[in-house]
């Protein structure tokens, strides 16, 4: 009899628990779904607007590497957009140049693959070449289509937030300068199908892990690549990159709750909603962070039917317009 009440209190405890978020949302990569380009007048070469490659690169042999990316009309399941951008490998000089592309600016310095002239950098003195950002992301979404000739051959997505310097990330693996690394998210990954195959589309999350030095965050700098080691690969792969997010994970504090209701918690199929102040968006997470549900609201009684989740542990997120709330909600499976 003494463990039902203490479940019952359990149950009861959970009902009046509230969260307050701190914010969610951060800086985003600019056009990050590849669908405005510039024209081909400019530089004479045709590259997504804030990002680039060999066409704008600087170095002393930028002269001899060609831009190696291209819009394409190939997009990921259930984009909105109507484009994405190819990467694909040429030779140089009898050296295989890997597809590279970047939202700072590549440097060509060296006939060799590994040179240390080689690099992608953010240049802070040409806006068109940086992305300001002010804090560090959970992880990276990408989504990718990597049709590769080898099917050990991994291409590469590399993001690296760094303090206040014009940041490289170099041909041979380093790094400079090595004290303003703030934080970086790095996965090399085999192809989705063959070279000239199919189409086929993978949706990355990448973890951001803070391993450097600085606590000051100031920029990004992103790059993609048709292999992860400078001078390998098949000129017959490319790379397809779509809709890049930086993902900001709601993180929370408890607290007790004073102007919202929720009956039955737990319940089964529809939970009741009754607030003291107009709710105008509800999103529902699972214990991991990851969005689940959402839906606009602009009322303060809502019956919401939440019979097609799982039975567990869910946070259920209430947007104001001037504040947010979360509450703990449990789904039963009696």
């Amino acid at each position: 009899m003494n463990q039902i009440f203490r479940n019952a209190a359990i149950v009861l405890g959970l009902s009046l628990l509230s969260f307050s978020l701190s914010a969610q949302d951060g800086p985003q990569l600019d056009n990050s779904g590849f669908e405005q380009w510039t024209s081909r007048s400019e530089n004479a070469v045709s590259e997504p607007v804030h990002w680039h490659s060999g066409g704008t690169a600087t170095g002393s042999f930028s002269g001899f590497v060609s831009s190696q990316i291209e819009q394409s009309t190939h997009t990921r399941p259930g984009s909105s957009g109507s484009k994405s951008v190819r990467l694909y490998p040429s030779s140089v000089l009898g050296i295989t140049a890997n597809g590279n592309l970047t939202n700072g600016r590549m440097n060509a310095g060296s006939m060799s693959a590994t040179g240390s002239g080689n690099y992608n950098y953010t240049q802070r003195s040409n806006s068109a070449f940086n992305t300001p950002i002010t804090s560090v992301p959970d992880s990276l979404v990408v989504w990718v289509c990597f049709r590769s000739q080898s099917s050990t051959d991994k291409a590469q997505i590399h993001a690296v937030i760094h303090g206040d310097a014009d940041y490289k990330l170099i041909a041979d693996g380093t790094e400079e300068p090595a004290n303003m690394k703030v934080a970086s998210a790095l996965l090399s990954f085999t192809r989705t199908s063959t070279a000239n195959g199919a189409y086929t589309w993978q949706r990355l999350s990448i973890p951001f892990v803070k391993n450097g030095p600085c606590t000051d965050p100031r920029y990004i700098l992103f790059t993609a690549t048709t292999n992860e080691t400078p001078g390998h690969g098949s000129t017959n792969d490319d790379l397809f990159i779509d809709d890049i997010s930086l993902i900001y994970n709601p993180t929370a504090t408890m607290e007790m709750a004073a102007s919202c209701s929720l009956y039955p918690n737990p319940f089964t199929s529809t939970l009741s909603i009754s607030t003291e102040k107009t709710a105008k968006n509800i999103q529902i997470y699972d214990v991991y962070g990851r969005l689940i549900m959402e839906q606009a609201a602009s009322t303060r009684q809502l019956d919401l039917d939440l019979s097609a989740l799982n039975a567990g542990v869910y946070l259920l997120q209430l947007d104001y317009g001037d504040g947010k709330s979360v509450h703990r909600i449990l789904k039963a499976s009696y």
